[in-house]
């Protein structure tokens, strides 16, 4: 096989799979749209696209068993005119015996062309992992090799892990001048292409233990700060500190452990209740405190129903709003780990009820905390400190939600004003 056959059966099996992951999570769209027949039609035609490399395979083994069985027949012709020929010299046993090694001989030459092509599809999957093992930067390397080459001297890293034992002790954050963009900057047709910039000359300064909340419309960038600060998001200008460390001169590893990150779709692993409330097995030895953060928010009863903590975890077993305060027991029993707690619309899946019983247990549980927190809900950040208000990447307004909201014109007013007239104090 050629090396472009090689890789075809890889590269043609992945559209189907593709098409059909897109019609399971579009499927109600598509019929109620009548986009059936049509879906099932390029299905069609891209799994008959996939199986033409299997197809051809398959012709080339039969049309090589047939050359090898002619050959063979061909040969045992021969060895028998030789035998008829020469019978007075040669035995009958030595002519079977031939005949029987010339047919199983033929037999093993078959089988060793079919595995050898077999072999040959397989070595292209595997030259695949290979190249992207090899090709593929690990996060890490990357991140210690930025800090010790690419930085100036004046700000590369004299920090090292055993330095960050404690840190940060108070939570203070400062952002100056934030830029950051996800698409780089490149060529395109001979120019400099720009690149969409998620932050853009975002500059804050966060007080130790201050709630804040973020919020704007939809692509304002709020989740790209909270990016920006796990360093996932990397900054094309300016520098965020906390405790007065710029994070750009931290190893990930510890930094990313020391933040305290709460997002919508949060990892689960696999494992027992106990291994996914506490993954680092820091304090799942107290079994008290794991079960009273757990009633705390009304999750307790029901895991002890599942089975307890060392049941087997599945998501099936909770809710989506449950699984939502499953993590923040996570949170929680993670909070002497560092003094930052990052939301990202920790309560979007909860009841009004519940969500108030959320925002008390944050508080009293977070209070010597810095906080951040994103919130499409208004009401979640109306008792924090201050809010901050994105669009564009650009931090257009802050202040208390207050007073903010005694500010005729004011953003933060605007938003609150088009989630009232939605019904909902959301955007």
């Amino acid at each position: 096989m050629t090396p472009i056959s090689k890789k075809a059966p890889l590269r043609l099996t992945q559209p189907p799979s593709t098409h059909f992951l897109e019609t399971l999570s579009g499927l109600p769209t598509l019929r109620a749209h009548a986009l059936t027949n049509p879906s099932i039609t390029h299905s069609h035609a891209l799994i008959d696209r996939s199986q033409r490399p299997f197809y051809i395979l398959l012709l080339t083994q039969q049309w090589l068993t047939l050359v090898l069985d002619l050959a063979t027949a061909a040969l045992a012709v021969l060895v028998v005119g030789l035998a008829v020929r020469l019978r007075a010299t040669v035995s009958v046993g030595l002519t079977g015996v031939s005949l029987v090694q010339l047919i199983s001989f033929t037999e093993t030459l078959k089988m060793l062309i079919q595995f050898w092509t077999s072999l040959e599809t397989s070595i292209g999957a595997v030259a695949r992992i290979k190249n992207f093992s090899e090709e593929t930067t690990d996060e890490v390397e990357e991140d210690a090799s930025r800090r010790g080459m690419a930085m100036p001297p004046e700000g590369r890293s004299r920090v090292s892990e055993t330095d960050l034992n404690g840190w940060p002790d108070c939570g203070a954050i400062e952002l100056r001048d934030v830029s950051a963009s996800y698409n780089v900057t490149g060529q395109r047709d001979g120019k400099q292409a720009a690149a969409t910039k998620a932050l853009d000359g975002v500059s804050l300064s966060i007080r130790p233990g201050e709630k804040i909340g973020i919020v704007g419309r939809t692509g304002s960038g709020k989740s790209s700060l909270l990016l920006a600060l796990l360093r996932l998001l990397p900054l094309s200008s300016g520098t965020i500190s906390i405790d007065g460390t710029p994070l750009h001169s931290l190893p990930l590893l510890p930094l990313r452990s020391a933040l305290i990150a709460i997002t919508q779709d949060q990892f689960v692993l696999p494992g027992t209740v106990r291994q996914n409330l506490d993954p680092l097995g820091t304090v799942s030895a107290d079994d008290a405190v794991v079960e009273s953060a757990l009633a705390r928010l009304g999750l307790w009863e029901t895991i002890r129903d599942n089975g307890g903590l060392d049941a087997e975890f599945t998501e099936e077993a909770l809710s989506h709003g449950q699984r939502q305060l499953f993590f923040l027991a996570r949170a929680i029993l993670r909070k002497e780990a560092g003094r930052v707690v990052l939301l990202d619309e920790a309560t979007s899946s909860v009841d009004a009820h519940t969500e108030r019983v959320v925002k008390d247990l944050i508080r009293e549980e977070f209070r010597d905390h810095t906080v951040i927190a994103i919130a499409h809900r208004l009401e979640t950040v109306a008792d924090f400190n201050r809010v901050v208000v994105l669009d564009k990447g650009r931090v257009v307004e802050v202040g208390n939600p207050r007073d903010l909201l005694l500010q005729a014109g004011g953003r933060f007013r605007e938003l609150w004003d088009a989630s009232k007239q939605s019904g909902r104090q959301d955007v």
